[in-house]
């Protein structure tokens, strides 16, 4: 429903129209014909006022829904003079310039049409394109045509004179942007890659993202919502908040940089299993999911990591990380952290020792062993780690022990359905820096090594016979990395402190004014 209201004052119109000024997004002048000059008429002549003259503006503002949702508003104030006019729109203007310094004026815009929901062209065009072109923020569009072209236009193109990159599709689609972004970065600095101690550099361009995928977590988590015009919108007014990025190496190799997980054991497996099922689409991972349950598998291997000294945030904090996050707020950048003196080498099995500089070691067999740097929140796994943080410089590194069938069907429950998973007996959760994993195979009687997967094998021409279990064991599984197959499985995890900044503002839900027409005489 339109509301009127009559505003003497341009003070008061600018507070009536928008609490927050930072929120005006853009002001344009047009006639006033049609419903908005008779609503305009009607009101002047029941307040005893003249007929104003067909001038106005439109003021393009922005809302917070009781959803976490925001919205593009639109104000028709209607003056009773072009002089008025041109006075009302230099101060709204002048309003807008304050904080244009921070918003974006030149993008490059990469689209996968090919995204999990395969609307990445027509979610842009429909909800994004009009709010940059309100906010005037310039465009270079690209629609991507075969896989690793995101990755080609940001490690060749000049990319002079542009403010961010957006990419609009899935996650892949922001993993392929940003891996090639950070890559790019550091190559110029002449830094080297394959060190995992080296201190990256920060890129200077923002990165947006518009949710057009399958699940969208980075999306969800940076804004609190699955929503292309909120994304759009905190993209246009310039907001942004700083993500944390972890390196991943396999023998002083980079393998890849992540952005919200690492999974060995079931979530590799699954993404391995699903590679079979290609043609069901989407759903090939709810059979692969299906099916790795059924196996039940778990692997030994020997964990070590560095706990977070800083003891002011931990995973069991019932606050979760939002916008103004006091716990990301004054983190610094990522130091390089010293690899320490760890011995990997046939530990006891189900132990926790100190190691130097403060490294912890945890050797065992696990069904699944999971790295989060970010809350891993969607519409498919509404309860995620609630305390994991977008920038306070850890991961929160969950083993998940050799359990049953049953147990395990607990954990992932707990994980959809907003439960707390981290108060079963057999999960642990640690806040850590950094983190590496060693396989250790299992050895027969003659302390050879065997290959594992039957409950019958065979080692230096014997039959080595392993007991029944809750759950079989097997050799190695495969790492999840944002989604992509890694089969390196041993690995070297570093966290590098809010290396990447997004356009976003972090998740918040509050009131917000509608919208109406605004009658100033």
């Amino acid at each position: 429903m339109e509301t009127q209201h009559q505003l003497p004052f341009i003070s008061d119109l600018c507070y009536q129209v928008i609490k927050t000024k930072q929120n005006i997004l853009a002001v344009k002048t047009c006639e006033s014909t049609g419903k908005r000059a008779s609503l305009a008429r009607k009101f002047s002549a029941r307040n005893g006022l003249e007929i104003p003259l067909p001038h106005s503006l439109k003021v393009y503002s922005t809302k917070i829904s009781r959803s976490g949702k925001w919205k593009l508003c639109k104000h028709c104030i209607v003056c009773s003079s072009q002089q008025q006019t041109q006075s009302l729109l230099e101060n709204i203007t002048s309003v807008i310039q304050k904080y244009v310094s921070l918003r974006p004026k030149h993008l490059m815009v990469i689209i996968n049409p090919r995204g999990g929901r395969l609307k990445g062209e027509k979610i842009y065009q429909k909800y994004v394109a009009n709010v940059f072109n309100l906010a005037e923020i310039k465009t270079d569009v690209f629609v991507t045509k075969y896989q690793e072209q995101a990755r080609e236009l940001v490690m060749e193109r000049d990319l002079s004179g542009y403010d961010g990159i957006v990419g609009v599709g899935g996650d892949g689609t922001v993993h392929e942007i940003v891996n090639a972004l950070l890559k790019r970065t550091q190559n110029e600095a002449d830094l080297d890659l394959d060190d995992p101690e080296v201190k990256l550099i920060r890129p200077k361009f923002k990165v947006g993202i518009i949710p057009a995928g399958s699940t969208d977590v980075i999306a969800f988590d940076t804004t609190g919502v699955n929503d292309p015009v909120t994304s759009a919108v905190q993209i246009a007014q310039g907001f942004s908040v700083g993500l944390d990025v972890c390196s991943v190496h396999h023998n002083n190799y980079l393998l890849r940089y992540t952005l919200s997980f690492l999974g060995y054991g079931f979530f590799g497996d699954v993404v391995k299993e699903s590679e079979n099922y290609r043609w069901m689409g989407t759903n090939r991972y709810g059979l692969a999911g299906l099916l790795r349950y059924l196996g039940n598998r778990s692997y030994h291997g020997t964990v070590s990591y560095l706990p977070n000294d800083d003891h002011s945030h931990t995973p069991w904090d019932s606050e979760m990380c939002k916008a103004g996050c006091s716990v990301c707020k004054d983190k610094g950048e990522y130091i390089p952290l010293e690899s320490g003196d760890v011995n990997l080498d046939e530990p006891d099995q189900n132990i926790t020792v100190k190691v130097s500089n403060q490294w912890e070691m945890k050797h065992g067999e696990f069904n699944a062993i999971n790295a989060a740097i970010l809350s891993c929140t969607s519409l498919k796994a509404p309860g995620g780690l609630p305390a994991a943080h977008l920038g306070n410089g850890c991961v929160d590194l969950v083993l998940v022990k050799r359990c049953s069938r049953l147990q395990y069907l607990r954990y992932l429950l707990r994980i959809s359905l907003n439960g707390n998973p981290l108060d079963l007996d057999y999960v642990e959760v640690h806040r850590v820096k950094a983190f590496k994993f060693q396989t250790t195979p299992l050895l027969s009687a003659s302390g050879s090594a065997i290959e594992q997967g039957n409950e019958a094998m065979s080692a230096n021409g014997e039959t080595v016979y392993i007991p029944r279990r809750q759950a079989s064991v097997s050799s190695t599984s495969s790492w999840n990395l944002d989604g992509e197959i890694s089969d390196q499985p041993d690995i070297d995890v570093r966290v590098h402190c809010q290396l990447i900044q997004v356009f976003a503002r972090g998740p918040e839900i509050t009131e917000g004014t509608g919208s109406g027409l605004l009658c100033f005489h």
